[in-house]
Formats: structure tokens, C-alpha cells, sequence
């Protein structure tokens, strides 16, 4: 309760409001009469800036012409409130004003009822707890418009980054592949590769390489055959006289020289031979046994060089030479990661082991068929040559099958796909890498973060709004059923038909309707041509319904006995009858608030009101008091 008024300086009209400056001591119920131009609207505002602790309104209704800042001194409950510098200290007092604020504020103003109305009444209305509600609501509107505009102002950005070719959520959802660059590699081998498809499609594969079995004993056993047949003696006879005459090599010269003989004479000399034992040894010596075995180790000679015969090897290294080539061309348009030799030295190994080594054996026993010729040390060389040598090409063909199976690939990708095909695929990948380069990968977390922050606030404010819809279903049809008393009782034409609270755009806003003459009509309805609520209500109405407003929620105040109650010109544009209703509304309000304020240009109705006041009993005890705003000086 507002116990004196000690001080009210630059305010307004109130340069120094109190006479001699006596403070005014004040009352339960006070009645303040004032004509126009008085201070009424002045004092409704320090009131309102007490209230709230916004002084702001203050600043445009300092004292004209005034020495200095407004200032005031209040007691309140026994407590001194100071106005000084525009601040209240202390501030926050309960405060209930109705006023012309009032009603521009939440109600009605000269533009209609707008949504800013709407959203200021649902906060009067509905009280201090709806009023928490609403807040949170507001608050986490806020919260979700902030989070919407951040996620919106990153996309944006991130729009610049994917294009027309996805969609952001799309680009978000793409994975960190260790492996991208490789693909992006392939991936623009194919693209490359469509402008050329008919020509790789019809280009081949890289050829495996074969080798020569390896020789086995089996392949040179006429090295070391001799001639079984022949007696010792003859054998004997013929090598005493190579030895002695011919020497080592001569066994090939000889047999073609006995090739000559014919008829017993000599080709040399033209003698007689017939009956030579020498002779006779020649021809036994050099018989079919030995014709035999001269074929079968030229035989096994010329099998042996046509196995590893010189073409073969060249064959091999050409298809060596045109692989490697091969693999250049694939390695354009395939993933060909693996890197294959122009030449392999086993090859050439083995192949002068055959050439050098085991071929001149041959050479050497057909220069002295009889004698065995040795071959172990050169085949088991052989051997092992040959199995480095058979090393290298499985190694080898095995690099060639891994490289012909990405030409497959490639081949198979290009078949089934076009170019645009390849393309939309590589820019998908490069959009992969884009999506995880550590800057971008920054925006894509802050969008991911704040979508989940405002899902979670639009989960709370979803559950706000049903708390809020819950609190005034619980109170509507009573706070709507107390609305119709007073206007009944005022004789109003129209009745509240229903109050309920929206979300449009986010804040709580109280809608209602009003049932006129059989009609409805909404408060948040947009003007037309049609009859509509801003041309349905008279002046006069939309105060009533205003003041209406007003006394349904004090009426519902659990704390109104705690709070002080100011009426600045309550019956503004009343006719008589509303005007006495209004007085006994007063008088009613008297009785449950802490404290009532009345202020009035109206003369009459001031005193009609304190002596309502007083019939009522409520001067008694001094708790009435009459006040008049005056002019001072001339």
C-alpha cells in the first residue's frame, strides 16, 4: 500500500506537486479528481514506471522548462521508494493500472485490435502463471527463430559449396571415406574414358606369358648312350688308330669318309682295300647301331632347341614389351595400381643355360657319338634356373590378372553407365571430399548441432504451449462467465462468446469472440467490407469490454489483497447507466484489493463514487480520502 507521498518534483505539470511541501498522507481508497491537463496521466505513468521498473516512459514527461530530472519519494509499506536518475530504488511494487495504456496496449486502439493486442491481453489474462508460461513460450520462440536464422545463414553458405547437385541434408549425410581420393581418381578415369568408350571397349586385355617346360634327363638320355653292339675288338682297333693318327674329333670326319668307300677301293688313292682289317673295323664300327644313335641325339637336339628356340623367347619379350604398353593405355582409364617389369632376367638366364650350356653337349657327342657325354651339372643348373624363371612369371602373370580385372571393371562401368552417368558420380565424390575439408566440415557440424538445439527447443516450446493451453482451458469458461456478468450487467448488446489462446507466429496470443445480434465475430479477423469487430462495437463497447477485461482478471487475483489498484478515468466515453455500474464495481474492487487508486476528469463521477465509497463503509477508519489536482499560481 502506498502509505505518503513525501516528494513528486518535474514531473509532468508537477514542478513541485505538494502544497508547502507537506507530504500527503493517503489512504485505503483514494478518489482523485482532476480536469484536464491535471497530472492524471502523469501520475498513471510513475505508477506504471513503480510497477515495472522501466522509467523509460518518464523521460518524455519531465517537467517543461523543469530545473532538473524527475523525482519522487514514496512510502510504501513502511518503506521509502526514491525516484532519482530515472531509477526507482527499490522497485517492483504490485501494481494493478488500468488506463488508456491499458486498453491501447492490450485491447484496442485507434488501428483495431491487432496481434500485438492479442498477445498482451493472453499475458493480463491469463495471470502470473499464464504469464510464465507465455514467457517461456516467447522465450523459446526466440530461442527457435535464433537457431533457424543460424542454421539458414550456414546452409546459405553451404548451398555455395553443393550447388544445384544436392540436397543439403544429402550433402550432410555423406560419410568421411578414407579412400576418397582414389575413388575421385577413378571415378574421373571413367569420365575421361566415356568421350572414348567404343575405342577401350574393344581394347584388349594384357596377354600372360608362358615358358618352355624345364628339360628333364629323359630330353638328353642320348648324351650318354655308347654302341652295345660293337666288339671290344673292333672298338678297341678303331680308337688306337684315331688316337694315334686322327686324334680325338676325328670319329665324325671318319664316318663320313666311310660313307665313301665303295666297292673296296679307296677314294683317296684309288687302291685296292679289299681284305683290310682296318678297314673292315671302319664300316663295322660306323654300322646301323651307330647311324642309330646319331639320330637319336640330333633328334633330341633339335626338339631341344625348338623348345627353347630363339622365336619363343623373342615372342615373350615382344608380349613383355606390348603389356607394358598395354598397362599405360589402361592405366588412363582403370584403377591399375599394379607396376609390371619391361623385362625378366630369368628369362635370359635360362634361356643361355639351354643355348650355352646344354645345346653345345649335343654338338659334343655327335663329334664322338660313342663316347658318353656328361649332362648333370648342367640340367640341375637348369633346374634351378628354371624355377626362378617360373617365379617371376606367375608373379608376372598374377600383376597382369589384377590389372585385367580393373580393365574388366572399367569395361563393365563403361557399359552400363553414360557420360553423364560418370559425371554425377565424380561430382558426387568431390562433393564427399568437400563435405570433410576441415572448414566446411565446421559448418556441417554447427548446422547439425543447431538443428538438434532447435528441435529440442521447438520440443519444449511444444510442450509449453500445451501447458499454457491446459492452464486456460482449466479457467476460461469461468473467467469468460465473469466477463458476461459485468457486461450484462452494463447492458451491453454483445457477450463474450469464447476466449482462447493461438501460436501464431510463435507468441501466445489470446483469441476471443464476441456474439452480437446473433453474430459472431473474432477479434483477430482481418477489416473487410463486412461488418466486422472493429466496426461492431461502439466507443463506448470497446471501453467497457477493455474495463471488463480488467476487473475479470482482478477478480481472479489470488494476491490482489497485497496489491494496490489504480483506475485512471474508468468511465471514459460511459453513458449514465455505465457509469453506475462501473461506481459499483468500484466499490466492490474496494473491498478485495489492498489498495484502490480512482482518478477522474468527471466531477460528478467523483463524487458519486466517494459516496458509494462511503455508504458502502469504506471511509470509516479513515480509509477514504478525496483528493482535487489544482493549478498553482496564476
Amino acid at each position: 500500500m502506498i502509505e505518503k507521498l513525501i516528494r513528486l518534483e518535474n514531473i509532468g505539470v508537477f514542478e513541485n506537486a505538494l502544497p508547502n511541501g507537506r507530504p500527503i498522507e493517503l489512504a485505503r481508497c483514494i478518489v482523485i479528481y482532476g480536469g484536464n491537463g491535471r497530472g492524471k496521466t502523469t501520475l498513471s505513468h510513475l505508477f506504471r514506471s513503480l510497477c515495472t521498473g522501466d522509467c523509460n516512459c518518464l523521460r518524455p514527461r519531465a517537467t517543461i522548462g523543469g530545473s532538473g530530472t524527475p523525482s519522487a519519494k514514496l512510502r510504501i509499506s513502511g518503506s521509502c521508494y526514491l525516484l532519482n536518475n530515472y531509477t526507482w530504488r527499490p522497485s517492483r511494487v504490485d501494481i494493478e493500472i488500468y488506463d488508456a495504456d491499458f486498453v491501447s496496449r492490450n485491447v484496442h486502439s485507434g488501428s483495431g485490435v491487432t496481434a500485438e493486442h492479442r498477445s498482451n491481453l493472453c499475458r493480463f489474462v491469463l495471470g502470473e502463471k499464464a504469464v510464465k508460461l507465455a514467457e517461456k513460450v516467447d522465450s523459446l520462440n526466440d530461442e527457435v527463430k535464433e537457431a533457424h536464422k543460424a542454421i539458414t545463414s550456414v546452409e546459405t553458405a553451404l548451398q555455395s559449396v553443393v550447388g544445384k547437385h544436392m540436397e543439403i541434408d544429402q550433402f550432410l549425410g555423406l560419410s568421411d571415406d578414407p579412400d576418397i581420393e582414389a575413388n575421385i581418381i577413378e571415378a574421373q578415369k571413367l569420365v575421361d574414358a566415356a568421350a572414348d568408350a567404343a575405342d577401350i571397349l574393344e581394347h584388349p586385355k594384357l596377354a600372360s606369358i608362358e615358358i618352355p617346360r624345364v628339360p628333364t634327363a629323359t630330353d638328353v638320355a642320348s648324351l650318354v648312350e655308347t654302341i652295345e653292339a660293337l666288339s671290344a675288338d673292333v672298338v678297341a682297333m678303331v680308337r688306337q688308330h684315331m688316337s694315334e693318327h686322327l686324334g680325338d674329333d676325328s670319329e665324325a670326319w671318319l664316318r663320313t669318309g666311310v660313307e665313301y668307300l665303295e666297292d673296296d677301293i679307296c677314294p683317296f688313292c684309288g687302291q685296292d682295300t679289299k681284305g683290310l682289317r682296318l678297314l673292315d673295323a671302319f664300316r663295322v664300327y660306323f654300322g646301323k647301331a651307330y647311324e642309330a644313335l646319331v639320330s637319336r641325339v640330333e633328334t633330341e637336339a633339335q626338339a631341344l632347341a625348338k623348345l627353347y628356340s630363339e622365336l619363343k623367347l623373342s615372342n615373350i619379350r615382344t608380349a613383355l614389351a606390348e603389356n607394358t604398353t598395354m598397362r599405360e593405355y589402361w592405366s588412363k582409364y582403370a584403377t591399375v595400381e599394379e607396376a609390371i617389369p619391361r623385362t625378366l632376367g630369368e628369362l635370359d638366364a635360362l634361356w643361355r643355360q639351354v643355348t650355352e650350356k646344354l645345346l653345345p653337349l649335343f654338338a659334343e657327342k655327335l663329334g664322338n657319338p660313342s663316347e658318353p657325354v656328361s649332362f648333370e651339372n648342367p640340367l640341375s643348373e637348369l633346374g634351378k634356373l628354371h624355377a626362378a624363371a617360373m617365379t617371376a612369371v606367375t608373379s608376372y602373370n598374377q600383376r597382369v590378372d589384377r590389372i585385367n580385372k580393373a580393365v574388366a571393371e572399367c569395361k563393365d562401368k563403361l557399359s552400363t553407365g553414360d557420360a553423364d552417368t560418370h559425371a554425377v558420380a565424380l561430382r558426387q565424390l568431390q562433393l564427399q571430399k568437400r563435405r570433410w575439408e576441415k572448414g566446411v566440415a565446421a559448418q556441417c557440424k554447427t548446422v547439425q548441432q543447431t538443428r538438434k538445439l532447435k528441435k529440442e527447443r521447438e520440443d519444449a516450446k511444444e510442450t509449453a504451449k500445451k501447458n499454457l493451453e491446459k492452464h486456460l482451458r482449466e479457467f476460461a469458461e469461468s473467467y469468460t462467465e465473469t466477463l458476461n456478468e459485468f457486461l450484462t450487467k452494463c447492458g451491453v448488446a454483445f457477450r463474450i462468446e469464447s476466449i482462447k489462446p493461438t501460436f501464431g507466429g510463435g507468441d501466445a496470443r489470446s483469441d476471443y469472440e464476441i456474439e452480437l445480434f446473433g453474430k459472431t465475430f473474432s477479434a483477430s479477423a482481418k477489416p473487410s467490407h463486412e461488418p466486422h469487430f472493429d466496426t461492431a462495437l461502439s466507443e463506448g463497447d470497446k471501453r467497457t469490454l477493455a474495463f471488463a477485461f480488467f476487473l475479470a482478471r482482478m477478480q481472479r487475483d489470488a494476491d490482489i489483497k497485497d496489491k494496490t489498484v489504480v483506475l485512471d478515468d474508468p468511465v471514459a466515453s460511459l453513458d449514465h447507466h455505465r457509469r453506475w455500474c462501473t461506481i459499483e464495481t468500484i466499490v466492490e474492487l474496494s473491498k478485495k484489493c489492498g489498495q484502490l487508486i480512482v482518478m477522474t476528469h468527471d466531477p460528478h463521477f467523483a463524487c458519486d463514487t466517494s459516496e458509494t465509497l462511503t455508504q458502502a463503509g469504506m471511509a470509516k477508519g479513515g480509509n477514504l480520502l478525496t483528493l482535487a489536482l489544482q493549478r498553482s499560481g496564476p
